[in-house]
This record gives C-alpha cells, structure tokens and sequence, in this order.
C-alpha cells in the first residue's frame, strides 16, 4: 500500500548511510563472502584497518547535513497531506469526475509555462539525490530518436499534463505519468505503475518528465547519449546472408565480404 511505501521510504532515509559503509567494507575481497573460521580470532582487528583505509582515503558518504532537519520535517509535513492529483486521477477513471479532452504536443518545443527549475530545486522537490540523478539515466536511455518526449495537455485544465511512459523494467509494460504544475512551482504528481501513488517522493517515471522538463530540455548537455545506445549503430552477422561458397573466379565484388574481413 501507499501507507507502506512512506514507511519504507522514511527508514530508507535513515539506514542508507549504514547500509552504505557495508557496501564498501564488502568491497575489500576478504569480506566480500562468508569469513572461515580461521578468521574469528583476527576479523575485528580485520574490519579496523578497512575501516581505517576507508576513513582516510575513501570519499565521504555525507558531504553536508545543513539541510537535514529541514528534510526530515518536510517529509514528516507531507506524510500528512492529500494526494489531490491521484484521488482526481481515479475519479476520472472511474468517470465519477468530467472527463478530460488532451491534444498531443512535442515537449521540447511546447508547455513553455512549465516552471524552470535548477538541479538544487529538483533535489528539494524529490526529497534526496537519488531520483534526480536516476531520471537522467532513465529519460536518456527511454528518448525517442528524437531526444523528445510526447505529452499530452488538457484542453480544459492548462496546469495538467499527461505522458506515456515505458516501464524501468519490461519494455511491454507502459505508464501513464500525470504532472500538475503552476509557473513557479510543481503542485502534484501521479504515476499508474505500482510506486506513482505518493506523495512523499516519486517514483522514477514522475521525476524523468519532471526532470526534462523543467530541466534538461534548458540545458542540452544533458541529454547526451549514454554509451549503451551506440550499441544500436552496429550490425549483427547473423542479419547477414553466410559468405558466399563460390569461386574466386566468378565477379563478386571484394565488398561483397566487407563484414567478413578483420585483417
């Protein structure tokens, strides 16, 4: 449920640290499996020098705290708040509520009073690090061709937006990403996939449209591709007919056998 989702998250926000610094111990490879026996008498002598090696030379986990109470007040102040978008989002699946007409427009070229926001903001807004930096990595890979997302906008409401979205993890599977917004500010967020019911947070679909367009749309750099995609440049062997079992003296051309020839 939603209510476990926030309970989650709310732990999260505090073990992450923890689980962290055992992540980098297990990095060491004596400790990156189940210890022998052998090993009881000296393994905290062990985990000292690691953790002394990390302390000394490893980066810090936690750069500043300046903004912690103030986050941890602001999640407590949302956990008690009204998801308006997802309760008007099931109305209108219901069709308890009038439905909406949307036309479809390029999002790189249109909702020009979709509010401008800095990496900073983004970060205030999804409450941590982590989803700005995910929805990079997810709406560079998800693009288009183009390096656009369609959306769509509500004829009737000018502060809605909808996009279709590609799930993170099957590609059969699609969301519906709603968005509400003012000039200056973000106002809401609704996802159809199993974690878009939240408020405290978003999932990873919410914050890649967020991210685009209050963003990355502004500063073109960050749209750069990922390695991976140029993997789609490249030509598979098996798409091509077998090398031809006649003689040299027949006419093939030599180009003929251009994916052939490594020397």
């Amino acid at each position: 449920t939603t209510e476990t989702a926030y309970q989650t998250r709310f732990v999260t926000k505090i073990r992450w640290v923890i689980e962290s610094a055992n992540g980098r111990i297990k990095q060491w490879r004596v400790f990156d499996k189940v210890l022998p026996n052998s090993l009881l008498k000296t393994v905290g002598d062990l985990i000292a020098i690691v953790c002394a090696l990390q302390n000394s030379y490893g980066a810090p986990f936690i750069k500043s705290t300046s903004k912690d109470k103030e986050l941890a007040q602001q999640m407590l102040k949302l956990l008690d708040q009204t998801d308006e978008l997802g309760n008007y989002v099931i109305k209108l699946k219901n069709k308890t509520e009038k439905l909406l007409q949307w036309k479809e427009l390029n999002s790189a070229d249109t909702v020009p009073d979709f509010p401008r926001l800095t990496f900073e903001e983004l970060n205030d807004l999804t409450l941590g690090t982590y989803q700005p930096k995910q929805a990079k990595s997810y709406a560079v890979e998800h693009l288009p061709v183009d390096g656009k997302y369609v959306v769509k906008v509500a004829k009737d409401r000018t502060d809605l937006i909808k996009a279709k979205i590609q799930s993170t993890h099957k590609i059969s599977d699609a969301y519906f990403v709603w968005i509400r917004y003012s000039s200056r500010t973000i106002l809401g967020w609704y996802c159809t996939c199993r974690a878009g019911a939240r408020i405290v947070g978003c999932c990873a679909h919410c914050a890649s449209i967020i991210w685009y367009l209050s963003f990355a749309r502004h500063e073109p750099e960050q749209l750069k591709q990922e390695s991976s995609s140029f993997l789609n440049s490249l030509a598979d062997a098996a798409d091509y007919s077998d090398i031809s079992d006649k003689s040299d003296t027949e006419t093939d051309s030599d180009d003929d056998n251009l994916f052939y020839a490594f020397a």
